[in-house]
């Protein structure tokens, strides 16, 4: 397991094995066979996070956005046990160091899917500082009147028992760490996230 996460913090430096020249489109098709390589995927980018950086999930309810947001979560505290949940009924859960996270970083997971999709819903949420302040994983960002720009998109769909994810780093900077990692993940597909179950 340890030498998993080295691998993956590796993908998500752009340090991995494989190398891509800066014309490679930065969106990767994947399709995930279980909510461990969902949590994985989840991992690479949050190896990385950084204040500012945001990630928009969209796609089919119960997919694995939160599964997703787990993962990095987990991955950006080092903590495999970390608890984290859905933030439905609250709309936005924060993260800080007193739940392990490093430094001065603050993750905000928020879950608009109840939201009207009015300019008044990015008021309540202090959007526009939360987005330029923190790091963001925003489920349902299309209930928002405008998405947030510079964001990495990952959409999710059911697909029988797997799901069938989307990562696009198009609106990244050519040197942004997340898009190096879609560019790895491009490559190296599913392959980059280890095996389907916990036995490593």
């Amino acid at each position: 397991m340890r030498a998993l996460r080295s691998s993956l913090r590796l993908i998500a430096l752009g340090k991995g094995a494989l190398s891509l020249s800066s014309s490679t489109p930065a969106a990767a098709q994947l399709r995930l066979a279980s909510e461990t390589q969902m949590e994985r995927l989840g991992g690479i980018f949050g190896a990385t996070a950084r204040n500012s950086f945001t990630i928009c999930l969209s796609g089919d309810l119960g997919a694995g956005k939160t599964v997703f947001s787990r993962g990095f979560l987990r991955a950006a505290s080092g903590d495999s046990r970390m608890r984290v949940t859905s933030p439905t009924y609250l709309l936005d859960n924060a993260y800080d160091s007193r739940d392990g996270l490093p430094g001065d970083l603050v993750v905000h997971h928020m879950d608009l899917y109840r939201l009207a999709g009015d300019v008044g819903d990015a008021y309540v949420l202090d959007l526009d500082r939360t987005l330029a302040e923190c790091c963001c994983l925003v489920e349902w960002p299309d209930r928002l009147e405008t998405e947030p720009a510079a964001a990495l998109g990952v959409e999710i769909r059911l697909d029988g028992a797997c799901r069938r994810v989307t990562v696009d780093a198009a609106s990244l900077s050519e040197d942004h760490p997340w898009r190096a990692a879609t560019e790895e993940l491009l490559r190296g597909g599913e392959a980059l996230l280890g095996p389907a179950d916990d036995e490593e």
